[in-house]
């Protein structure tokens, strides 16, 4: 399998210059953000942003899927632990054929400090299609990101 290769006008590295040394090549993305902490969500709207991704945030699993019926993304990063739907409910629920979301395959990327071997597993039976480990760094984030959208074939170029 060949990886795409990606147009430095408009990767993340290329709109950063020397400051993105280390960060993987990423075009720029159209990423859901599903957190309900404020703290969480401002640091990942931060990282997020600052590498040239639109970034549209909620905080529960129910207005995810909402927001997936009615636009397109690129890639979810998702919380596990909030009120109303949880993001394995949520997970689980997107990946189903009549689910109404415009793409039933978007890769999903589960964001929790719950990371036993079991837990992940339990992500990964729910339709998720990685995991990023709470405290989280921003080169966790964007790795997590590449790899996931490589592995999936679905980085944009």
């Amino acid at each position: 399998m060949e990886e795409k290769k990606v147009n430095p006008s408009v990767s993340c590295r290329a709109a950063q210059g020397d400051a993105a040394v280390g960060v993987p090549d990423l075009p720029r993305l159209n990423i859901l953000l599903v957190e309900d902490n404020a703290v969480n969500q401002t640091f990942a709207l931060m990282i997020l942003r600052r590498y040239g991704h639109r970034v549209k945030a909620v905080s529960d699993g129910r207005k995810a899927i909402e927001e997936l019926c009615k636009a397109s993304y690129d890639l979810v990063l998702m919380d596990i632990r909030m009120p109303g739907m949880s993001g394995d409910e949520a997970a689980r629920s997107i990946r189903k054929a009549d689910s109404g979301v415009l793409d039933p395959e978007i890769p999903i990327i589960a964001m929790t400090a719950h990371s036993t071997p079991e837990d992940v597993q339990s992500f990964m039976d729910a339709g998720m299609d990685g995991f990023i480990g709470k405290p989280m760094t921003w080169e966790m984030v964007l790795h997590a990101i590449r790899e996931t959208l490589v592995r999936r074939e679905r980085l944009p170029g």
